[in-house]
């Protein structure tokens, strides 16, 4: 299932640049776009309605038919016409998160994510 894609403006007031609504159903995560470069997408995520895993199905979804990911980010002027997105990075608990087109094993993200998250815990 695609993930709905869209693009929110620029809120000083928050302190936010423009970002990205990612949404299935009720479960949600909104993410500042830090910038995009050789198809990598860099995101600081904020206003969570979704725990880690579903936030890791939503954005390998965002790379399905239906989710215009590309196109929202090539209408805002942040990839090239015949650039696509290949990868999104994103921090979760601290661990940078990467997820890609071609290859979207949520099992083992997730499990390498808690594995991480467990290791930088027993360090502090």
């Amino acid at each position: 299932m695609a993930t709905n894609v869209s693009l929110i403006p620029e809120d000083q007031e928050r302190d936010k640049k423009e970002s990205l609504f990612f949404q299935e159903g009720r479960e949600s995560f909104k993410a500042e776009i830090i910038f995009c470069y050789a198809g990598v997408l860099f995101l600081e995520g904020y206003d969570y309605k979704a725990k880690y895993r579903r936030q890791i199905e939503l954005l390998a979804n965002s790379f399905e038919a239906g989710s215009y990911l590309d196109e929202i980010l090539r209408n805002a002027g942040y990839i090239k016409v015949w650039e696509k997105i290949n990868g999104i990075l994103i921090p979760m608990g601290n661990i940078p998160v990467l997820v890609r087109r071609y290859y979207n094993d949520i099992d083992t993200i997730v499990q390498e994510l808690e594995s991480q998250i467990k290791r930088e815990s027993h360090l502090e």
